[in-house]
């Protein structure tokens, strides 16, 4: 399984943020803009946690579909689900191809 730093490495480092005082709305047009599925609120997080609560009112999954990957207190990158998937299937196929390879010889 590839490492985190592998993944970003193909992936890209791109990070799209809000700040925990925009709207939802405001998230749903960079997400929009950049056709991407998650931002991060990036700020002081009990300010992020009233936001949310004033902006939203759903009931969130305690299902964590995308990871910040942090690096000396810095966001780096982030990972999605959908990432490990690519990955996991990636490296499935180099192996496939290899071992094909292998008894052709």
């Amino acid at each position: 399984m590839p490492t985190a730093h592998e993944i970003l490495r193909n992936k890209g480092h791109a990070v799209h943020s809000v700040r925990p005082n925009d709207t939802v709305l405001s998230a749903l047009s960079v997400m929009a803009e950049h056709d991407i599925g998650a931002v991060l609120v990036l700020g002081h997080p009990a300010r992020a946690k009233r936001a949310l609560a004033r902006d939203v009112a759903l009931e969130l999954a305690d299902r964590v579909r995308h990871l910040p990957v942090v690096e000396n207190r810095r966001v780096v990158g982030v990972i999605s689900i959908g990432d490990l998937v690519k990955a996991m299937i990636d490296e499935q196929e180099f192996t496939i191809r290899e071992l094909k390879s292998y008894i052709a010889g």
